[in-house]
């Protein structure tokens, strides 16, 4: 049997233990209220939030696709291709807003050095190839890349930098009108979140382009479709012209909003059932 030093040093290494373990519990506790007050002191005000008082990350810009109805100097107003949205919005430019026109180019109109968004194929068979180039590292770039769309950019290479306003989305958005379902005899539309492509042309024969990953050859589907993208100015804009706009932000859609680009373009292809309700909207309506 231990004797009695043994023992005591037995109870002062227990009594160490639960010591140890009341501490903790609680620290843990003290942590766990602290959690429980923090909504209360961040709701202390409820003073709307401006500038000096940070608000959370905003939500992203909403595109917006119509058709202009009037023009002025420093503004213009659409009717929005959007039955759920009001009869008429008022878009506001000033220096920083960028204008551009989208039009059908074909191979023969791009140009080297130029920024290209790529859609790839959607064909069976490109997209088996396309997955298989995924999980095989070392066949990437081997083969001619596949592509049903590709939209060209006019610009300085130093402008058209991966910040500019979502550029990819609110091109192709706007690019949508020439595009022809396969069921309509030619090829799908880019998908909300499909992969896109952005990179250089480098070459025209072949059609190079610079990607992230490296050069690589563009092969073009025979029903590709080719947009070109030039710059626009503000003084071009016209009445009855679809335009593609990419607001500030993603508040201020029910009254004037500030917009960062604009996009000429076709009329988007609108369902019949869509088209009804847009109609229903505009009864009795009329612009002054």
């Amino acid at each position: 049997m231990p004797g009695p030093r043994a023992l005591s040093q037995v109870e002062r290494a227990g009594r160490a233990r639960v010591a140890v373990s009341w501490s903790s519990l609680c620290a843990l506790l003290l942590l766990f209220a602290g959690v429980a007050a923090a909504p209360s002191t961040a709701q202390v005000s409820d003073d709307p939030p401006t500038a000096e008082t940070p608000t959370e990350r905003p939500e992203r810009a909403a595109i917006l696709v119509g058709e202009v109805a009037s023009v002025e100097k420093t503004r213009f107003r659409i009717k929005p291709w959007d039955a759920d949205l009001p009869k008429r919005m008022d878009i506001l430019v000033d220096r920083g807003t960028r204008f551009f026109q989208q039009a059908w180019c074909g191979r023969s109109g791009l140009k080297a050095d130029q920024l290209c968004l790529l859609i790839p194929s959607d064909e069976p068979e490109d997209r088996k190839l396309a997955a298989e180039e995924r999980r095989s590292a070392s066949s990437a770039g081997s083969r001619a890349l596949r592509v049903r769309g590709l939209v060209a950019i006019e610009g300085k290479r130093e402008e058209l930098t991966p910040d500019l306003l979502d550029r990819d989305r609110v091109f192709l958005r706007a690019a949508r009108g020439y595009f022809r379902t396969t069921a309509r005899g030619g090829v799908n539309p880019p998908a909300a979140r499909e992969r896109v492509l952005t990179g250089f042309i480098t070459s025209l024969k072949p059609l190079t382009v610079e990607l992230l990953s490296g050069p690589r050859q563009v092969d073009l589907t025979s029903r590709a479709v080719v947009v070109a993208t030039r710059t626009l100015k503000a003084e071009e804009l016209k009445r009855k012209e679809t335009v593609t706009v990419l607001p500030v932000s993603a508040t201020g859609l029910d009254g004037a909003i500030r917009a960062q680009v604009v996009v000429r373009c076709p009329e988007p292809f609108i369902p019949l059932r869509e088209m009804s309700r847009i109609l229903q909207r505009e009864e009795g309506y009329r612009d002054p």
